[in-house]
């Protein structure tokens, strides 16, 4: 099986698309959701959590979030 597994957070902007991809899971009062998404390599997960553009925010495993963020901070200067 996967390596590991991330939680993330997806606003509710994008949660009602997750909840048709993946139905089962639980939105929560404020229309956004969380999510447990299998990963083997942390490349996969920051494109992953980056093509939503600022929607999905990397919850667990805490020790990722600095490079995910370091990483969306450096594609977020090629763009302007």
């Amino acid at each position: 099986g996967p390596a590991a597994t991330a939680r993330v957070w997806f606003s509710p902007r994008v949660a009602r698309w997750i909840r048709e991809e993946q139905p089962g899971v639980t939105m929560l009062k404020d229309g956004s959701l969380v999510r447990e998404i299998p990963y083997f390599d942390l490349n996969w997960l920051t494109d992953e959590i980056l093509k939503y553009r600022g929607e999905a925010v990397l919850l667990a495993p805490a020790k990722l979030r600095r490079e995910v963020a370091e990483t969306a901070g450096e594609v977020m200067e090629l763009y302007r």
